[in-house]
């Protein structure tokens, strides 16, 4: 009866577990010997419990002046309460974050941990289905799942032996809770659980979990794309883009990035130019250009005004009648006058791509670099092979880290980028041996890309001598060869530019409903300030009101316009709470509580005056 309650608990909650295997559970002295095992192993861990334990406050989006001052702000607040780096304790104490137990075991150990970790969320992993069927018949997991739900908390379950598999399961669904969980995050292990398997997962999560704490940009950001949206809107003529995949097509797409093996494999490039449809992007535009080759397609990503300095840069040079602009319709306006025609897409989580319908238009998987948005754009287009060049996403020499005869060696301003990078991680290289890249900034983007080679389908061999990338397949340019294409490239170039709509000026502007766009945003901060409001009045704890704020952070809700200030937000929460979390004192911990609560209304407050000129063009749009 147990058994069959306690399969039904869990095919209730976890579908995909379909084929549990049935297993006879073991003996009543076998269990009775492991409940004693298992008591005596969780009292033994909260003598010296594993967990993962940031060093430092992380507050990415506050950059700016309002954040800059938000912190400075809360700091003076932690100094006037007595509170520095000697009062407060190393590691969170708090109710309501993230257990993960690696082992199900029969299941004894569960109660317990909930209970002295006071977690609201636990996930449990387990890579062996027969242990699971087995404990099914042995602890009642219906009676549990049931208590616990009931209090508000909540049960997951990842199943695989792939360290890096499990290790990114495990990374999702505390980004999912919220990165704020992340500090403080319980670890047990329960035998027979492997060992050497539980240390793979931890060295993985470790290497791995500050791309959880990267929050790129920041209000100023939002409103500089906001501003060059609607402007390419008001004032640009240009085909949109649609995130959906076109009938596919067998033409060989040539993806070119800025990595320094690209100048190694120029003359290759040269030699089969006629075979391929090319991309290049961003900085490799003008070294594919050095080199004699002519894109088809230019591709951008970045809204920064230096984009249209290195591009002019380039035009200065190289004349770029012919090539076709695909880029964000974030970027410059300037930049489309460059070009005889642009096709562009909606960037991913941004306040226009939602207003505009994100479904429809915004390209997942296509940051954080632009090589990302050429391959998505591409497989948007319908290719589905492709090879890569110069598609490095890190380097075998760190005094060298993108070819030459590009703006980061013509251009000063642009060569201070390039001391941003850090080649702190070696990985597997393409050709073999170790590849220096930047954790934070690479690696991503290799992600983003393995993804979507394996969700699209598509062929792809990786020509660059950079990082492996999973699902591509290592080639050597040299040995390559090529049948000539069955069309000229301005035939097949103007076939798919005919499948999107060309907007004239303005006309993108009948896509929505501006009113109810600014409507909403007024909501927003409306209901933000009440949520505020309310925290104050009823003293909530930091981690009711992370949680009641989530709503605040879906880029869904409000038409998208929680994108306006979700990155200050976010970052707001998680940099106090680092603190909070650390006072044991109840009164100062809820004396500070409440001036973050205050400073974060001013900070709102702040974001909401200075970007309502950023909607100016939307609102002159009611008149075209």
């Amino acid at each position: 009866m147990m058994e069959a309650k306690s399969r039904a608990a869990f095919q209730h909650r976890f579908p995909d577990l379909d084929n549990l295997p049935l297993e006879k559970a073991p003996e009543n002295s076998i269990i009775d010997e492991y409940r004693t095992f298992t008591a005596t192993l969780v009292e033994s861990y909260f003598k010296n419990p594993a967990r993962i334990i940031l060093n430092e406050p992380y507050g990415e989006s506050l950059h700016s002046e309002i954040g800059q001052n938000f912190k400075e702000d809360f700091l003076k607040s932690c100094h006037n309460l007595g509170i520095t780096s000697k009062t407060f304790s190393v590691e969170p104490n708090y109710e309501g974050g993230v257990l993960i137990v690696f082992g199900i075991g029969f299941g004894f150990h569960l109660e317990a941990l909930i209970e002295q970790t006071k977690v609201n969320s636990i996930v449990i992993v387990e890579p062996d289905l027969h242990r699971l069927g087995m404990a099914l018949g042995v602890f009642d997991w219906h009676a549990l799942f049931e208590r616990h739900e009931c209090q508000g908390r909540h049960f997951s379950l990842i199943t695989g032996n792939d360290p890096h598999h499990l290790a990114g399961a495990v990374l999702d669904h505390i980004a999912l809770r919220g990165a704020l969980f992340l500090d403080g995050t319980w670890l047990f292990v329960q035998p027979p659980f492997p060992l050497p398997l539980f240390n793979a997962i931890k060295a993985v999560i470790l290497d791995n979990y500050q791309p959880l704490l990267i929050m790129q940009g920041n209000y100023l950001d939002e409103c500089i794309m906001i501003r060059h949206s609607f402007e390419n809107i008001k004032t640009n003529s240009f085909y949109l883009l649609e995130a959906s995949r076109q009938s596919r097509r067998s033409e060989p797409v040539f993806i070119i990035g800025s990595g320094p093996s690209l100048d190694q494999d120029a003359a290759e490039i040269r030699r089969l130019r006629e075979s391929c449809i090319v991309f290049s992007c961003g900085s490799a535009l003008q070294a594919c250009l050095s080199h004699g080759i002519r894109p088809d397609f230019h591709v951008e990503l970045e809204n920064h005004e230096l984009i249209y300095e290195i591009l002019s840069h380039a035009a200065q040079t190289y004349d770029l009648k012919g090539l076709t602009l695909i880029g964000s319709l974030t970027i410059d306006p300037k930049v489309l006058s460059l070009f005889d025609q642009a096709l562009l897409y909606f960037r991913h989580r941004t306040v226009p791509a939602c207003l505009f319908g994100a479904q429809k238009y915004e390209m997942t998987f296509a940051a954080p670099t632009v090589t990302n948005v050429a391959l998505r754009v591409a497989v948007s287009l319908g290719f589905t092979q492709f090879y890569l060049f110069g598609t490095d996403l890190g380097t075998r020499r760190t005094d060298k880290i993108h070819a030459d005869d590009t703006a980061y060696r013509d251009i000063p301003v642009v060569s201070e980028v390039e001391k941003f990078f850090d080649f702190s991680l070696e990985i597997p290289g393409n050709f073999g041996g170790k590849v220096k890249t930047d954790p934070l900034f690479f690696v991503p983007a290799q992600r983003n890309i393995e993804t979507l080679i394996k969700v699209a389908g598509v062929t792809v061999s990786n020509c660059s001598d950079g990082v492996r990338i999973a699902g591509a397949k290592p080639l050597k340019a040299k040995g390559l060869r090529l049948p000539p294409l069955a069309l000229p490239v301005p035939v097949i170039r103007n076939q798919l530019l005919s499948l999107y709509l060309r907007l004239a000026p303005g006309d993108g502007f009948g896509l929505i409903d501006p009113l109810q766009a600014m409507e909403q945003r007024v909501r927003l901060f409306d209901d933000l300030r009440a949520l505020i409001e309310r925290a104050q009045q009823d003293h909530f704890d930091p981690v009711r009101f992370w949680n009641e704020i989530l709503l605040f952070r879906d880029a869904d809700a409000y038409s998208g316009m929680t994108l306006l200030c979700s990155r200050e937000l976010i970052s707001a929460i998680r940099f106090t709470a680092f603190f909070i979390h650390r006072v044991n004192h109840p009164e100062i911990r809820a004396t500070l509580f409440g001036r973050a609560l205050a400073a974060l209304a001013l900070l709102l407050t702040t974001i909401r005056e200075q970007s309502e000129d950023s909607f100016t063009p939307l609102l002159s749009s009611r008149a075209l």
